[in-house]
């Protein structure tokens, strides 16, 4: 069953490659140098991804030059400059975990090449240095791109979308190392959840080889993803803005009117102390009903999460309690 197949498991901190017959350790190693990690990434960008899809980039250019003005030339040396099938520029550092430079003096050589690029590149500028890139390979510049994103078929248009997310400040910040240390995955995750127009990650690309070093294998990990960093990008609302324009905004229904209406005969009820516990208590079908309905407003709205009840429960809490007077 497992012969002609190369798996590799995963165990403890080590893995274990299964190639045929073969069942292989592999220890965790470091990179011989930092040159190393980083011709890995140039000749293989889909690292990038973190093993986590399918998405393509290309290298426009390996150090690139960032000025600190419009009229300088250049004044820092960017590790890698990629680009991705939105156009969208993707700014790479390379360090190794055993570098012993200080976390924000990295993160803030990332800030600078990010601030400068507007100034430092244009399209035009851009196009040339991939166009040198794929001479030395010995391709066509305009082919290589239609071939790497199947979407792509128009090349002068997919350079005018890299203009535009270049002007936009539309960007993608990527620290690239074989450890990333809590304190920069602390602030790659804030950057990140905080930027709406630039996406920060870092990538922990680990080696493995085996006890002869034949054998390698790259096991690479995406940080700062999350959905507090997709909602900030998205424009998507959090939880509690839903709620609350949703309580704002959605006219009341029958069902919600009556319920608001039993419970104005209550003299006794202080309308601070409403839950969704307490009006299942007393009207159970009636909020069976609301939450049906606005599950189907939350879907229509493509709001759809796997809270989305807790969404809705909240906003018929709010309401009710507006209704009532109650802030």
């Amino acid at each position: 069953m497992w012969r002609g197949r190369r798996i590799a498991l995963c165990l403890m901190g080590g893995i274990f490659l299964r190639h045929g017959d073969s069942f292989i350790a592999m220890r965790e190693a470091p990179y011989e140098a930092e040159r190393v990690l980083q011709e890995l990434l140039a000749e293989h960008p889909e690292v990038l991804a973190g093993g986590s899809s399918s998405a393509a980039w290309l290298l426009i250019k390996r150090e690139a030059g960032v000025s600190g003005d419009a009229e300088s030339g250049p004044r820092w040396s960017l590790d890698h400059l990629f680009v991705d099938a939105e156009g969208v520029l993707t700014l790479v550092e390379v360090k190794r975990g055993s570098d012993t430079r200080g976390r924000r003096e990295v993160v803030a050589q990332m800030l600078d090449y990010a601030a400068n690029a507007a100034t430092s590149w244009t399209a035009e500028s851009l196009r040339a240095w991939f166009e040198a890139e794929c001479e030395k390979g010995g391709k066509d510049a305009d082919e290589a791109v239609v071939d790497a994103f199947a979407e792509i078929s128009d090349p002068d248009e997919y350079w005018n979308n890299v203009k535009t997310n270049l002007a936009a400040g539309k960007l993608r910040l990527v620290f690239v190392s074989d450890a990333i240390p809590p304190e920069l995955r602390r602030i790659v995750e804030f950057l990140n959840a905080q930027m709406t127009e630039t996406e920060v990650l870092a990538i922990e690309v680990k080696q493995y080889v085996d006890a002869d070093g034949q054998r390698q294998t790259i096991v690479p990990t995406l940080i700062g993803q999350s959905e507090a960093a997709r909602r900030v990008k998205t424009g998507s609302p959090t939880p509690r803005a839903d709620s609350d324009r949703l309580a704002n905004t959605v006219p009341l229904g029958d069902v919600e009117a009556d319920m608001i209406a039993r419970l104005r005969t209550d003299q006794t009820l202080d309308p601070s102390t409403i839950t969704k516990q307490s009006l299942l208590q007393r009207f159970p079908e009636h909020v069976q009903l609301c939450d049906e309905g606005r599950l189907r407003f939350y879907r229509a709205e493509r709001w759809g999460s796997a809270h989305e009840n807790d969404w809705i429960s909240d906003a018929l809490v709010r309401r009710i309690r507006k209704a009532l007077g109650s802030s």
